[in-house]
């Protein structure tokens, strides 16, 4: 059994602070989008879409958080097609014409998002399974 208490203090520390700084640099790519001329540019590539016409009707696009709500909502279903055109959050022919620079931007900021919640569940397992 893995006792993460019996790691060295600074083991504890960086295993307890990666899943923080990997999906707040996510959040902090999502942020970026929703700050500059990306955010129009995608709502440009997807003006026909019905899930982000939804998630602007939802969050609305005056805000910070807002825009960035809506780039999360839309970096997740770029990130997972399957999910995404399942769901009919995004059609592949969309996905086809979207930027594939900003595509590329969208899927890294989801995945580590995902990556680091995933890491924060598994370290704060671990911390459970340790007090056994």
């Amino acid at each position: 059994m893995i006792d993460i208490n019996t790691w060295p203090l600074n083991a504890q520390i960086g295993f307890g602070l990666a899943p923080f700084v990997i999906a707040l640099s996510g959040v902090a790519m999502d942020v970026h989008i929703a700050c500059t001329r990306h955010f129009w540019v995608m709502c440009k590539a997807l003006q026909n879409n019905r899930w982000l016409q939804q998630q602007v009707q939802l969050w609305g696009t005056k805000g910070v958080m807002s825009r960035a709500l809506v780039v999360a909502s839309i970096s997740g279903a770029l990130a997972w097609p399957r999910v995404g055109t399942g769901r009919r959050a995004i059609e592949m022919d969309e996905m086809h014409d979207f930027p594939v620079y900003l595509q590329r931007r969208m899927k890294v900021s989801s995945w580590l998002m995902a990556v680091g919640g995933t890491w924060l569940m598994i370290g704060a397992g671990l911390v459970q399974l340790g007090k056994l």
